[in-house]
């Protein structure tokens, strides 16, 4: 940039350095325009007055920016400079942006092919680069007082750029989602009909001019990019030693913007257990809703009382129910295996979006019924204190003792099923009864009475006795192993 000043050049420019080191394939030349204006460059130590002129492609025709006021023009071949190579030029990333945004709105851009938009876009490209000491305007003629020209092209630039700054008002911004409906998200910038989605992953995305509506399939949050819809075509920058430094004019780099999307979805889990604290399968729940249940716009989905789903626990006695609403809802057990009571009153729940899983536990008791058991004589119905029971269910002896006053024995809450009764001693003077008494409890009755009788021995001696040269001991009470 710190060339020698011999006589003014102005051009046209792309904005994206080229991807690849090549020679340019043209030189550039001076236009002549019979409009040719003037402009003054004061500096702290000299002010020079200039012609103002225009530099193109000689082969392309094309017009192009230069970039240092006053430096001649090299009728040599130029450098196409990469896009990391922009330093040779002592531009700014700052600088870089601005210019290329001031010849991507000037002369060329729609509705603006007016030379003046020409010099206005020069001018202000030479105002972003020169020194803060340098001050450019245009005279209306050599020796004439500064002209304010051009100044509707300039603002109209500026205007635009502005503008190009601005992106959709949710730019940046995290949305919750609770995985049911559709995320409706609407720009009160009106820009985002300037942009599309380029990574939509397992999201799906419908834009309709300012706004959008997202639904993801994914439970983990998502970041979704936006670029511009222009292509980005690179800017060219031209570079001499010992000449004017050049850019075309091209399209803007493709701006983007994030926003992330953060699912809650919303579940319930019930884990039920039976009396042991083990999985329990095949009890069926219903999920109703307690209230109205609205959606995130506030619309009614379920009315109250309804039964949104059913579900059956499975063998790790789980069941989940998903996509979920906030609202009040009620848990109701509908079926159990037929030996566990079913819950008589519903569990009350109310889902929140701070708490996107609850998780409820629910144990199941079995039915039970009561025992009676009464031990009579057989012959006189004499009530029989004291003779020993024991009961079994499958392997498990589920009670051991002895008939009371009233020759009774009564347990209460056994679970349903199937039993048997072993008398493991009797009273003096009566025989053991010597096989087990099964029975079975349905629950069809709130008491199963049972009774059962002994028979009363005749002769019970108490001494050793003498027959056929055998000893037989009489003793008071006579026991069995099971």
């Amino acid at each position: 940039m710190n060339k020698i000043i011999k006589y003014a050049l102005v051009g046209l420019g792309l904005f994206f350095l080229h991807q690849k080191w090549t020679t340019a394939s043209s030189e550039f030349e001076l236009v002549n325009d019979p409009n040719t204006l003037t402009y003054k460059i004061e500096r702290t130590d000299k002010t020079v007055q200039l012609y103002f002129m225009i530099v193109r492609d000689k082969k392309t025709k094309e017009y192009v920016y230069c970039l240092e006021p006053g430096v001649a023009l090299s009728n040599e071949i130029y450098e196409e400079l990469k896009e990391w190579e922009y330093q040779k030029l002592n531009l700014k990333e700052e600088q870089l942006d601005y210019i290329s945004k001031v010849a991507y709105y000037g002369y060329h851009y729609p509705g603006h092919n007016h030379i003046y938009y020409y010099y206005a876009a020069q001018l202000l490209i030479w105002e972003k680069i020169i020194p803060e000491n340098w001050n450019i305007y245009y005279t209306d003629s050599l020796g004439g007082k500064k002209v304010e020209w051009f100044q509707n092209e300039r603002n109209e630039i500026l205007r635009l750029i502005e503008e190009d700054e601005e992106v959709p008002s949710f730019a940046g911004k995290l949305f919750e989602w609770n995985g049911v409906d559709p995320i409706t998200i609407k720009d009160e910038n009106e820009k985002l009909e300037e942009y599309h989605a380029i990574n939509k992953n397992s999201i799906t995305i419908k834009q309709e001019k300012n706004q959008l509506e997202i639904v993801s399939k994914n439970k983990k949050k998502e970041t979704i990019t936006f670029q511009k819809n222009e292509q980005g075509n690179p800017v060219q920058f031209y570079y001499r030693e010992d000449g004017q430094n050049m850019m075309r004019q091209g399209t803007l780099k493709s701006k983007t913007f994030q926003i992330e999307i953060m699912p809650y979805f919303l579940e319930l889990e019930i884990l039920k257990q039976n009396e042991k604290g083990l999985p329990l399968s095949n009890v069926t729940f219903g999920l109703y809703s307690k209230e109205d249940i609205k959606n995130t716009k506030g619309e009614i989905v379920f009315q109250k009382n309804t039964c949104i789903d059913k579900k059956t626990t499975t063998s790790d006695g789980k069941i989940i129910f998903s996509n979920l609403y906030e609202g009040a809802y009620e848990i109701k057990e509908l079926e159990a295996p037929k030996e566990y009571q079913i819950l008589s009153n519903p569990i009350a729940v109310n889902i929140k979006k701070e708490t996107t899983k609850q998780t409820i536990n629910i144990t199941n008791q079995k039915k039970t019924q009561n025992l009676k058991i009464l031990k009579q004589d057989e012959k006189t119905n004499e009530v029989l204190k004291g003779v020993h029971f024991q009961i079994w269910k499958e392997e498990n002896c589920i009670f051991d003792g002895l008939t009371n006053e009233s020759g009774e024995i009564e347990i209460k809450n056994l679970p349903l099923g199937d039993y048997k009764i072993v008398e493991v001693e009797t009273i003096f003077g009566y025989e053991i009864a010597k096989n087990p008494t099964f029975f079975t409890l349905n629950g069809k009755e709130k008491i199963l009475e049972i009774t059962l009788t002994n028979r009363k021995i005749e002769h019970v001696p108490n001494t050793k006795e003498q027959n056929n040269n055998q000893t037989f001991i009489y003793e008071k009470k006579r026991k069995y192993d099971l």
